[in-house]
């Protein structure tokens, strides 16, 4: 949906133009709940009132969506819009309604790919920590000259259980999670641009 500029709109309320157009529309748009009524069953019970009403607001509303190249157009679209009253009055909030859900969604996808990104930039930091923690663990291995488990089974004392539950994993399965999970958020940074 476009933005208005409330100056412009405020300027254009004060033009005597705008107002013999919403006048003529206005005009118009009940003649043509005039003609609705007047080809309804008789056994229809709304009354005249509710049929004028209802053209005149669609004939106003519509020119929110339809801007018509001439005042024979002008006088149609009024008439005819008036005519249908209810009804184009349930299409343009059809309307307006997807254009906010089109909107909402936009902006949703804009927050997922952000979200995607920053999950993209913590697998690459974890990515880095798993291979520190290869070298490290590869050192350790070397200075000590004892296998990964004794090593390990050394740092369960002064790790957090879940900390040391981490270390024993094999450092290769942890970047095969990490590569998993980066794959996962390659595949929903592509929804995203869908």
């Amino acid at each position: 949906m476009e933005t208005i500029n409330i100056a412009d709109l405020i300027g254009d309320l004060k033009n005597w133009d705008t107002w013999v157009i919403l006048i003529i529309v206005s005009i118009f748009g009940m003649l043509g709940g005039l003609a609705h009524k007047l080809t309804s069953p008789p056994d229809d019970r709304t009354f005249l009132p509710g049929y004028l009403i209802a053209g005149l607001v669609a004939s106003l509303a519509v020119l929110f969506v339809f801007v018509p190249s001439d005042p024979v157009r002008l006088i149609a679209l009024s008439l005819s819009a008036g005519y249908g009253g209810k009804a184009v009055l349930n299409a343009l909030e059809a309307r307006v309604k997807t254009a906010l859900a089109e909107a909402e969604t936009a902006k949703t996808k804009e927050e997922g790919k952000k979200a995607v990104e920053a999950g993209k930039q913590a697998v690459n930091q974890a990515q880095k920590l798993a291979a520190v923690n290869k070298e490290l663990e590869k050192t350790l291995m070397e200075i000590t000259k004892r296998p990964r488990e004794t090593v390990l089974e050394t740092l369960r004392v002064p790790l957090p259980p879940d900390l040391h539950s981490l270390a024993t994993k094999s450092p290769d399965f942890l970047m095969d999670e990490l590569k998993q999970l980066s794959n996962k958020l390659d595949f929903l940074r592509d929804s995203f641009t869908k």
